[in-house]
């Protein structure tokens, strides 16, 4: 039995043969955000955290960022390469002030561009073994597993529902509050976040 991503001590439910998933990406549609947001998370926040010294509002609009890129990449007709130079490319803009990726990592940015390479060299290989869609329904898992509130996730909307439901404001903030949150101010960003 060949396993893909866990070895057989894994916990039993990591542990799913290639076939188990292929079947599982064949019979699983895939939510719009949900897989950019588990392909940013692996490929560039989950880098970031440990590397970079950044407020929860700012790996919030980091990852927002990305994830709207790499949403964008998605329908590129080289998906995973497109992703692939987009993570690694030090000129991309990472935040809303115009900061690129290696200008946010700062001295860590050598360090963070080597490990999203090797995580997209990763996808582009599990793409071409297994297919695009094996290796999206596995971004989109790895976006449901988040313990965060990214915006994409339904747990980011329940978030803009619970806070909307305590505050008077404008259907145009809710708008930005929803589609736009990289632009909100740091105290209207962390009320929604929770943090």
């Amino acid at each position: 039995m060949t396993y893909l991503f866990a070895s057989p001590a894994a916990p039993t439910h990591w542990r799913q043969t290639t076939a188990q998933l292929m079947r599982q990406a064949s019979t699983t549609k895939l939510d719009n955000c949900a897989t950019p947001v588990g392909i940013a998370l692996h490929q560039f926040t989950e880098l970031v955290i440990d590397r970079v010294d950044a407020e929860l509002t700012d790996l919030h609009r980091f990852t927002t960022i990305m994830t709207k890129q790499v949403r964008q990449a998605l329908g590129e007709v080289d998906r995973f390469s497109s992703i692939r130079s987009l993570v690694t490319d030090p000129e991309r803009i990472a935040t809303p002030d115009g900061r690129t990726a290696s200008e946010l990592c700062g001295e860590n940015w050598a360090q963070i561009r080597s490990a999203s390479d090797v995580r997209a060299r990763a996808a582009i290989d599990g793409a071409s073994q297994f297919g695009d869609e094996t290796v999206m329904l596995l971004a989109e898992l790895r976006s449901a597993e988040s313990t965060r509130p990214w915006w994409g996730t339904r747990e980011w909307d329940q978030r803009v529902d619970a806070w909307s439901g305590t505050v008077c404001f404008a259907s145009k903030l809710k708008r930005e509050v929803r589609h736009a949150p990289e632009l909100l101010a740091d105290d209207l960003l962390r009320a929604v976040i929770g943090g």
